[in-house]
């Protein structure tokens, strides 16, 4: 069945149902499909729509796992998340449903890429969809925008899918239906009833951006957030994450590497696109609906780190718009007041600098080894290299030690990095030792310098 939603951090831009932007400057019209209904039988005869032999149909939320295939993990996890469809209830009085009434969809299209589509309601004549879509008034071809009711078969094939009705409107009609606020009722083939209203999106208003720090894998729906099909959702990472299987993750989280990477999903109902973030992912999103995001890790007792996300969601070009649900490239990120990164970047330097050569150095140097190598001695601090990284400051300390059977000299190198408002992760960059680290260890070595380092250093 077609069904999505796309996991990820992000604030839709508001809309108010009474705003109604300057005729001359609107660029945009939010098109509403409210009530379908469709008649019993296939045109032409009295054939269902479905077999009664071909028994209880799937629920819309366990196809989720089939068109999401192989999603497991977090991907299934995701799509469990967000899928919040409750039982299809008709509208339209005493129209009963039967196990033969077909599962329909609406699908929005202007092109080959540029389709939206609403969630699948099962066994229905008669749905109230609310289903909204955003659509440049310049990306709307000659033909006009195409309304489809289509009857979902579960295979997730568009070839497969029979139509029950297809209808046009005109960039032309759908600015008259904006402007006069006016109900369009709507009627093709099998299809008896369509309804929908358009009205102008505030072209004005300046894209929203939402924040969000995640310090466990389990995925989360960013709250007070909604995103319109036909919108542009933005979603940046950055932080770090350790795992079993690797030392430390850099700040950004890349699509290569799969464990401990930044994960987003938006979507709605039974509808999903899953993404892994890297340092930021764009994408016009296909279904609308919620966002949520998490971290992809199988393993999450064992490891620990934060990420910080930050979603922007706008509404979408012309151009974008009718690519589809392709990636898209990120926005720049906001220019920041250099004079006062740079004041806040030497002082940061300097306090660094000045408690790691003084009494402090010597007591980091041996948490350290104590902490990583509880059997080691004699720690001595190496050459401290910091330096300032976009917003935060990234401090690199090498101990060397000695320790083991025959007493030969190691080095245990830690990678710190903080802002002027917390600190991030201490993470153990590399380690010559013979023997691992244990991860309730390197979870001390984080909160010892959290708890310890953090706060002396922000007290000079």
């Amino acid at each position: 069945m077609r069904k999505a939603f796309l996991m990820v951090l992000a604030l839709a831009v508001p809309f108010s149902a009474g705003a109604q932007a300057d005729e001359e400057s609107a660029q945009w019209v939010i098109l509403e499909i409210g009530l379908v209904r469709v008649a019993p039988t296939r045109p032409g005869g009295n054939q269902p729509w479905t077999r009664a032999a071909e028994g209880q149909k799937r629920d819309p939320c366990g196809v989720v796992g089939l068109v999401v295939g192989a999603l497991t993990g977090p991907w299934g996890v995701g799509a469990k998340l967000l899928c919040d469809v409750a039982e299809a209830k008709g509208e339209g009085g005493s129209l009963q449903h039967s196990p033969t009434d077909p599962d329909i969809f609406v699908r929005l299209r202007a092109g080959p890429r540029a389709s939206f589509q609403s969630h699948t309601v099962r066994n229905t004549l008669s749905h109230n969809f609310n289903f909204s879509a955003l659509v440049p008034l310049e990306a709307v071809p000659r033909p006009g925008v195409e309304i489809t009711v289509l009857v979902d078969d579960g295979n997730n094939d568009e070839d497969t899918q029979e139509t029950i009705g297809s209808l046009h409107l005109t960039k032309e009609r759908l600015e008259q239906a904006a402007r006069s606020g006016e109900l369009v009722k709507l009627s093709e083939g099998s299809v008896e009833t369509l309804e929908l209203t358009t009205r102008f999106a505030e072209s004005v208003v300046p894209a929203k951006t939402t924040h969000m720090r995640r310090s466990s894998p389990e995925l989360a729906l960013v709250q007070g957030v909604t995103v319109l099909a036909g919108q542009v959702v933005e979603v940046r990472a950055a932080g770090h994450y350790v795992t079993q299987s690797s030392p430390a993750y850099a700040r950004r989280m890349f699509p290569k590497e799969p464990v401990g990477a930044a994960l987003a999903f938006v979507g709605q109902k039974s509808l999903v696109q899953p993404v892994v973030v890297g340092e930021c992912t764009a994408l016009v999103s296909k279904y609308g609906g919620r966002i949520a995001v998490g971290i992809n890790d199988k393993k999450p007792d064992a490891n620990f780190g934060s990420i910080d996300f930050a979603i922007t969601v706008r509404n979408s070009t012309p151009g974008e718009w009718q690519a589809g649900n392709r990636s898209l490239a990120c926005s720049p990120p906001a220019t920041k007041n250099a004079a006062g990164t740079q004041k806040w970047a030497t002082g940061a330097l300097q306090r660094v600098d000045a408690y790691l050569a003084g009494p402090g150095g010597a007591s980091v140097a041996s948490a350290i080894q104590s902490i990583a190598h509880p059997s080691g001695k004699s720690p001595t601090l190496g050459k401290v290299i910091a330096r300032v990284d976009d917003d935060r400051v990234v401090v690199e300390i090498p101990v060397s030690w000695t320790g083991g059977l025959v007493g030969g000299r190691y080095e245990t190198v830690v990678v710190w990095d903080f802002c002027d408002k917390r600190h991030y992760a201490a993470v153990i960059k590399a380690d010559s030792a013979p023997t691992v680290v244990a991860k309730k260890n390197a979870q001390y070595l984080d909160a010892f310098f959290r708890t310890n380092v953090f706060p002396r250093i922000w007290s000079r």
